[in-house]
């Protein structure tokens, strides 16, 4: 048993449970409770990027790099035909580009609310959807003379053109994630680079000395809140007394800008709360591989490949030191700035779900009280 992989069974229950992950946490430090509650983040309670803030994104390949950095997350530490249950190759080389494809995607979700996507006819038949869509995305408007729009037939015979096979693939697809000829091509390129490089080769070797579990959930309390997190990688050095967390990430640029990736995305978060929860969890973790763990040390490394076609085949590990990892989580304070940590933002989530409002309460005066420790109250 030096390679186990977490049931199928098991990762479901962990996608519905309601403890709060990393990435709501970056999500509450970022943009507040209020956002937060709308987001699709505190609707699924997943591990997921609210897809919102992905429509904003405009670095590292918006959506397709998320999809990219899923797919190869999928294929190294999913189940064999995990891929091919999860994903469905298009019939196109590419995607179309971002605007005739949120075109194309904001039909077929109107479309398929009314028909199921059996019962769907060809993209053409709906050139009052493709306009409606066109006006919502602003596709072919004169910016500066929002009253003169180019020709209509023309915007919708060019969404036609260029997107008619591709909301075919989408009727087809049903639930799985629509992803282009070239999109599987990286995917598998970047698999196998992480699988067959030096850097990164050994760790994915089984061998009598380590143990390698992957998708690991792991549930803890923290300040009395109900937290999660699933890691990607978990490997335990029995020699050296080690507990290995590795974590997957693609980027949209050199590999040696993941640095800066690092700290711009709050990826300290990530790893700090991702370790925290493996230290609270060793006693499970042992009963689980049947070792004694407690004297292990806990470390943590990003394993980090570049999605350029230019920059891929040198994948590289960048391991997080201690110190970052505790100011991660109790936050980076000098003259200068305050850099919050994770549980910063576990104190903002308890204290806003333990006053029991939300954003649609009637707040009495517009008026919430705040006590010296922080906490809300609307008896005021």
């Amino acid at each position: 048993m030096n390679v186990i992989r977490t049931s199928k069974e098991d990762i479901i229950a962990y996608e519905q449970s309601a403890a709060l992950n990393q990435s709501s946490i970056k999500h509450i430090l970022k943009q507040g409770m209020q956002s937060f509650l709308k987001s699709a983040l505190f609707l699924r309670k997943s591990e997921e990027v609210d897809e919102e803030q992905n429509k904003k994104k405009k670095e590292d390949g918006d959506v397709a790099h998320f999809i990219i950095g899923k797919g190869v997350d999928t294929l190294i530490t999913g189940h064999p035909g995990d891929f091919d249950e999860k994903y469905f190759i298009s019939s196109c080389i590419n995607k179309p580009t971002e605007k005739p494809l949120a075109i194309v995607k904001n039909v077929y979700d109107k479309v398929t609310a009314s028909f199921p996507p059996g019962n769907v006819a060809d993209l053409a038949f709906y050139r009052r959807e493709i306009y409606d869509a066109c006006n919502e995305v602003e596709f072919f408007m004169n910016r500066r003379k929002p009253e003169e729009t180019w020709n209509d037939d023309s915007r919708i015979n060019t969404i036609i053109t260029g997107c008619a096979i591709y909301f075919d693939d989408l009727c087809l697809a049903l639930t799985k994630q629509v992803i282009s000829q070239t999109e599987k091509n990286i995917i598998e390129a970047l698999h196998n680079s992480f699988l067959n490089h030096p850097n990164t080769g050994n760790y994915f070797q089984p061998s009598s000395s380590k143990i390698i579990i992957y998708q690991m959930p792991l549930y803890f309390t923290y300040e009395g809140v109900e937290c999660k997190a699933l890691l990607d990688m978990v490997i335990i050095d029995l020699v050296k007394g080690i507990i290995r967390i590795i974590d997957l990430k693609t980027i949209g640029r050199p590999v040696l800008e993941f640095i800066k990736q690092c700290m711009t995305l709050r990826y300290d978060i990530q790893s700090s709360f991702y370790s925290f929860a493996m230290k609270e969890n060793i006693p499970i973790v042992s009963q689980l591989v049947d070792k004694n763990l407690e004297k292990f040390k806990v470390v943590f490394a990003f394993m980090a490949e570049s999605t350029r076609v230019d920059q891929w085949g040198t994948p590289l590990i960048f391991p997080m030191h201690e110190n970052l990892l505790f100011g991660a989580e109790h936050g980076i304070h000098t003259p200068k700035y305050h850099l919050p940590g994770w549980n910063e933002g576990v104190t903002k989530y308890r204290n806003w779900m333990n006053a029991e409002f939300n954003i649609d309460t009637v707040i009495p005066k517009g008026v919430i009280a705040i006590n010296d420790k922080y906490e809300y109250a609307l008896n005021v």
